[in-house]
């Protein structure tokens, strides 16, 4: 009954979405803040409802001091309690920032719900998308429990499906938000099987661009070989594999490894951009035509943010930059892809 009581939604509904995606956007460069300045293992308890609380005397900073001091991390760089502090305020305001989104979340979805302003089709949508933030709650603890178990990092592996979930939320934030704004516009002619293609080996091979630049990130993977074009003397490096104790080893355990396959799938990815774009060229004026060209300078932009990350040693601006264009990147490939596959107009077509 409550959903025929009003027609159409708040005009703020479409913005909601928005400041939802920019903080799940915010919330990703924190985290990759933390990674950077080793600070996700600082906070040793987890309290999902009471820790929003920060330590408010001196005897709760040493309390959670001496736990932390029960930690590999610990015994591995033995930070003073100021160090400590520094670290702990990065982790803390990014657990903060996670609560803060589920509460802009699930607050105004209520109100909406309740008050009748949500279609069947919205309420499942909107649905999925807190469920898919409580899972990324989950999947957090989870990661930062592996750094605890004989560990002075988290485990690389989770560390990427941690933020492979956060890449999902922020493309189904998106897709929401198209609905909202765009409806079904369509943004290219009918494409051809050899394009579809094209745009769909590109979704993929930035996809796997992405996971192994994650990879790079949980096996710090970026502190070896800061040079180019060559690593070392050598195209590839001539220790490549040898931290790995099998097949999936060379993917997760091994940084020379992970550095290497990075390298290669981001000259790959300026190859399928760049064609890309030319079997997109007959889409003048739409929507595809404009991002396939766009992502070609991205990828431009990303490779030089990598190679000056590297040259530098990890420059944190730098790396935060480049996280920044990876998901931009990821994000306008979606789009393209969504375009192509799902919302293409019938009135003609390009080879």
């Amino acid at each position: 009954m409550l959903e025929s009581a009003v027609s159409g939604r708040p005009k703020w509904f479409g913005w909601w979405l928005c400041i939802l995606f920019l903080m799940v956007v915010l919330i990703m460069q924190v985290g990759a803040w933390t990674r950077l300045t080793d600070s996700g293992l600082s906070m040793v308890e987890w309290r999902p409802l009471m820790g929003i609380l920060p330590p408010m005397s001196s005897g709760e900073w040493e309390r959670i001091f001496l736990l932390y001091q029960g930690t590999e991390e610990y015994r591995a760089y033995e930070p003073s309690m100021l160090e400590f502090r520094d670290i702990f305020w990065w982790e803390y305001i990014h657990r903060v920032l996670g609560r803060l989104i589920g509460f802009v979340a699930v607050v105004p979805l209520l109100w909406l719900w309740f008050c009748g302003y949500l279609s069947a089709w919205w309420k499942f949508r909107l649905l999925g998308m807190v469920l898919l933030g409580g899972l990324q709650g989950v999947v957090g603890y989870w990661m930062v429990k592996s750094g605890f178990a004989d560990r002075i990092d988290v485990a690389p592996e989770r560390l990427l499906v941690h933020f492979l979930l956060a890449l999902c939320i922020l493309v189904y934030i998106g897709l929401l938000l198209k609905k909202e704004w765009c409806g079904r516009v369509c943004g290219v002619r009918r494409v051809g099987r050899g394009a579809k293609f094209v745009v769909g080996l590109t979704v993929c091979w930035l996809f796997f661009l992405v996971l192994s630049g994650v990879l790079v990130a949980g096996l710090d993977g970026g502190l070896v070989y800061n040079t180019w074009p060559k690593m070392g003397d050598r195209w590839i490096a001539e220790d490549y594999g040898f931290l790995a104790k099998d097949f999936w080893g060379l993917f997760v355990d091994d940084m020379v490894s992970a550095q290497v396959h990075h390298r290669f799938l981001a000259y790959g990815s300026l190859f399928l951009v760049l064609w890309q774009a030319y079997v997109l060229r007959g889409a003048e004026g739409r929507f595809v035509f404009l991002g396939s060209r766009i992502l070609v300078l991205l990828i431009l932009c990303q490779m030089v943010l990598g190679i000056g990350t590297l040259l530098s040693g990890l420059d944190f601006i730098l790396a935060l930059l480049h996280q920044l264009g990876a998901i931009s990147i990821f994000l306008l490939g979606v789009f393209i892809g969504v375009e192509v596959y799902f919302f293409e107009d019938v009135s003609g077509e390009v080879e």
